[in-house]
């Protein structure tokens, strides 16, 4: 597996970089490149939540990495906080790489009925007996983007019955399509007969523990009062700029459609990578008086950054149209090359004036006014 995935750029594509393998003492070794720490260590450490700011630049370079091993039939199928790390956090700010590749398989491999994935994080086909593809990596995309954001995981639980409880009460119970095609589904569902109408519902504790032998303790999660994912993420935070509630919807809608229940409709790699919350197109009708968007713009820069091994510099979603930009002089991108921080490459400075008009064809980004929201932004962007 490590060999297929070997083939792909792991600078391009923000994989690990394996280095080699040998045997030490009759036990085999693999070597990887030398990184910082977890998302998981980093939040911890510091305490609080990550920001919409510092999730936007690393859902990026996510879906990077997902849409590259999609395009090699490779499922991940371990995506947790623990499962990214950090490159280098003093130096490199956010700049992030996917690990850990003992549990990925061929998608053409998955089998209906496969147990993968961690509990808290396992997508719904897999726990309902549904075909396995590529798309169960998006949903535990979605899990670790609100864990990051709320600071608690959305389905906590030791069973399986008490994640599912835990997932229809945010997001809401899997369609009879999707429980009539599920070879497990009678596991947490029962169908009953309402009114000469055949449907399925959440068994009850006591019906689950009576068809499984499994007692399902009660157990208290983070968001047991509330009755849906958007009052979670809604009611994390207080309406402090206008511009930061448009950036949190963004968020609240990407997250939706990476916690799709059903696999088939749910958003790919390369839809995400264009979705308003990743590239910021949402900002452009509130430009009228905050420092939010540049200050955003500007923990994004990680994402623009020529992190390839290959002489082809890799063109994203997120900055495609550069040239397009006819109010930058050739003397002004070249002053602020040489300004360039002395990191992984010498890319131009991408300024919030040009990435604002590369991304949502702006003509005007002077008007920015000015905000408190990003006060911790200014601090991280000063290390």
């Amino acid at each position: 597996m490590l060999e297929k995935v070997r083939k792909l750029d792991p600078e391009k594509n923000n994989l690990v970089r394996f280095i080699e393998q040998f045997i030490f003492t009759d036990s085999p070794c693999l070597a990887f490149e030398k990184l910082d720490r977890n998302i998981f260590n980093f939040i911890v450490q510091r305490d609080k939540p990550l920001s919409l700011n510092e999730i936007r630049p690393i859902s990026q370079q996510l879906l990077v990495a997902f849409e590259a091993l999609k395009s090699i039939g490779i499922i991940h199928s371990d995506l947790k906080l623990d499962n990214i790390m950090l490159v280098d956090q003093r130096i490199q700010p956010l700049r992030i790489k996917l690990i850990d590749f003992g549990l990925s398989i061929p998608a053409s491999e998955a089998k209906v009925g496969t147990r993968m994935q961690a509990g808290p994080y396992r997508s719904p086909e897999v726990y309902l007996g549904l075909p396995i593809s590529e798309a169960i990596d998006m949903w535990s995309l979605g899990c670790v983007l609100g864990e990051m954001y709320l600071g608690n995981r959305l389905f906590c639980g030791i069973t399986s019955y008490q994640v599912m409880k835990a997932i229809c009460r945010l997001i809401g119970q899997p369609g009879d399509h999707l429980l009539n095609a599920g070879k497990k589904s009678s596991e947490c569902f029962k169908m009953v007969n309402k009114f000469n109408h055949t449907r399925w519902r959440l068994k009850t504790p006591r019906e689950y523990k009576k068809s499984s032998d499994v007692s399902s303790t009660i157990i208290k999660r983070p968001f047991d009062k509330l009755k849906s994912l958007d009052a979670a993420v809604e009611k994390h935070s207080k309406k402090n700029d206008n511009v930061e509630y448009e950036d949190r919807m963004a968020f609240l809608q990407l997250l939706k459609q990476l916690l799709d229940l059903d696999g088939n409709s749910r958003i790919t790699p390369e839809q995400a990578l264009t979705h308003s919350f990743v590239t910021m197109g949402h900002l452009k009708e509130d430009l009228g008086c905050s420092s939010y968007l540049p200050e955003t713009v500007s923990m994004m820069s990680i994402c623009t950054q020529n992190h390839s091994d290959a002489s082809d510099v890799p063109v994203n979603n997120f900055m495609k149209s550069t040239d397009a930009i006819e109010d930058v002089s050739e003397t002004e991108s070249s002053s602020n090359a040489d300004t360039q921080p002395n990191v992984f490459c010498q890319d131009p400075l991408i300024t919030p004036k040009t990435l604002i008009a590369d991304n949502s064809n702006l003509e005007k980004s002077e008007d920015l006014g000015c905000s408190s929201f990003l006060k911790e932004a200014r601090r991280l962007m000063n290390i």
